[in-house]
């Protein structure tokens, strides 16, 4: 049987020695912004913690929905842009689902039936 190979994939074209590029980036913003730390977290950001070891502690690779999180506590914003061009603005606030209407919930025991 072949092996199959276990770590960490490294790819070339993003490559960093220390910590994620994105995270001067964002400690870029919110010295800009002269927000303090709970003050980001008070607009939507991640914790005072969290943000204070992106910073100064030992995270190295932290979560895109953090790092957005924090960027729009500060007043910035996320655009992707794709090699041809294309850009796409990722939305501010989650878009509730409406209701459906005219459907019954019935249950009996463990199971639930939609109607």
């Amino acid at each position: 049987m072949a092996k199959t190979k276990r770590g960490v994939i490294i790819y070339k074209s993003y490559s960093f020695v220390d910590k994620d590029p994105v995270i001067d980036m964002v400690r870029t913003a919110v010295e800009d912004s002269s927000l303090t730390y709970r003050d980001i977290k008070d607009k939507g950001g991640p914790s005072p913690t969290c943000l204070s070891r992106w910073f100064d502690g030992n995270t190295r690779r932290p979560q895109f929905c953090t790092i957005m999180s924090a960027y729009r506590a500060v007043g910035g914003d996320v655009i992707l842009k794709s090699p041809s061009g294309m850009e796409l603005k990722l939305p501010g606030k989650p878009v509730k689902p409406k209701a459906k209407k005219n459907k019954s919930v019935q249950t009996e025991g463990n199971l639930m039936y939609l109607r």
